[in-house]
């Protein structure tokens, strides 16, 4: 039986928010959500249910497209009770014209239970400034946000008033945030594009995990239109969140997990068979206050660092080159993450980095690098433990089968604070540095 298509446009809205149990269903041949229009469901005030109250779910199923165009589809608790879950299944979905913005959330804002966002599709399009997101405010959990995409994940393009895609999960209270978890077979995050998982709070940050067949893919930065309060206001806990890890730094398109509060980090995990991070963009796991870092663990067939933002002519080791990293900001108390790198092939060129590092009060994470061949290329591309606070630097370990540094490249433990700089061990089968190439441990 065909399927007909279903059209919200002009402002319209499905509401069937209350003390519990609306849902919305919605079985098409394409959906189109555009114009300012939305569909609400959950629990709010005045309406806040019971403890026990259960919040209907919203599920739309198109054998063709789901768009959502300068509009939103909300499952929100602010109250008590159970948020419902909030499921996509279709052949392409396309969040756009974030000017409302345009987005999907799953959200709990009071005492209520988070649930989960689930996105089933061949395409994932998220573009010009839209967001998808779960997040909690109090004691609760959030929900989780879990993404199958068989083709691929985009998110490029900006707002008109200069705000990126935020694709994140995220905490702003004492409840743990939802695990976000991205299976696809192409990854591609540009234009200063956020995946995050994050807290804000002493709860406790999810995991992020990207398993991507092909590649994945992250490019470019963006210079901040907005504060962190404003992104806040906009976008949410995750827009807010998000500036603060980068601060008055330019947006870097990529996938950050951290903490600037005493709640933990959660681990980041990547496995794909190219990973490329290029012109400023970064994998990172960072923290700033208590909660300590989580780890960094990525697994590929081939690894390909290159080159700084053009947003920042003077990129210092977190903000404006390309990256793999684990950080600790000035006066954190917390930990540091390990990073753990198995690949074929590792390239770092045109000052881009792989490095942990602290400048707390807490020892740095530790970086282990196994691969069949490591190149350094280029002033400033490096791979490189260090501390300039209190805590001790991490321990840095290759192995490999041919290491070259070339023209400025520098494999260094090092330390320029109280704390001492952790070991360096190369276990390799040959050893290659020309042109101001640099192996050093100085403290």
């Amino acid at each position: 039986v065909a399927r007909a298509n279903v059209l919200l446009t002009n402002g319209a809205e499905v509401n069937v928010a209350s003390n519990g149990g609306g849902s919305i269903a919605i079985n098409a041949q394409n959906i189109d959500v555009f114009g300012k229009s939305s569909l609400r469901a959950g629990i709010i005030s005045p309406l806040a249910g019971a403890e026990a109250a259960q919040a209907g779910d919203v599920t739309l199923s198109a054998k063709g497209t789901v768009r959502i165009e300068n509009s939103f589809i909300y499952n929100v608790v602010f109250g008590s009770g159970k948020s419902g879950s909030l499921s996509v299944d279709t052949g392409n979905l396309m969040i756009q014209d974030g000017k409302v913005p345009s987005g999907l959330r799953n959200q709990t804002a009071d005492y209520g239970a988070g649930g989960k966002l689930t996105i089933d599709t061949r395409q994932l399009i998220i573009s010009n400034g839209s967001w998808l997101t779960t997040s909690t405010v109090r004691e609760i959990p959030g929900g989780d946000l879990i993404i199958n995409a068989t083709d691929s994940v985009e998110l490029s393009g900006i707002s008109p008033n200069n705000i990126p895609n935020f694709l994140t999960s995220g905490t702003q209270g004492p409840g743990n945030a939802g695990k976000l978890a991205i299976t696809t077979k192409k990854l591609m995050v540009s234009d200063g594009g956020i995946i995050s998982a994050g807290t804000s709070s002493s709860g406790n940050g999810g995991e992020l995990i990207i398993k991507s067949t092909d590649s994945v893919e992250l490019v470019g930065t963006l210079k901040q239109g907005l504060s962190a309060s404003q992104l806040e206001n906009i976008i949410g806990i995750a827009g807010g969140l998000v500036s603060e890890f980068v601060k008055d730094g330019p947006f870097p398109s990529g996938v950050i997990s951290g903490s600037v509060s005493t709640g933990n980090a959660g681990n980041l995990s990547i496995e794909t068979g190219r990973l490329l991070i290029q012109g400023g963009a970064q994998a990172s796991v960072s923290a700033v206050s208590a909660g300590d870092a989580g780890e960094l663990n990525v697994r590929a067939s081939s690894i390909e660092l290159s080159g700084t933002s053009l947003e920042s002519p003077k990129p210092s080791d977190i903000i404006g080159r390309s990256l793999l990293t684990t950080a600790v900001g000035e006066g954190s108390t917390a930990k540091g993450g390990n990073i753990t790198v198995k690949t074929n092939s590792l390239t770092i060129t045109d000052g881009a980095a792989l490095a942990a590092s602290t400048s707390g009060q807490k020892d740095a994470g530790d970086i282990t690098i196994s691969a069949e061949s490591i190149n350094l290329t280029g002033n400033g591309s490096v791979i490189s433990a260090e501390t300039t606070g209190q805590g001790a630097g991490g321990n840095l370990t290759l192995t490999t089968g041919n290491l070259a540094v070339q023209d400025g490249g520098k494999i260094t433990v090092s330390s320029t604070g109280s704390g001492r700089a952790g070991d360096l061990k190369i276990n390799a089968n040959s050893i290659y540095l020309n042109n101001a190439a640099k192996i050093t441990a100085d403290t």
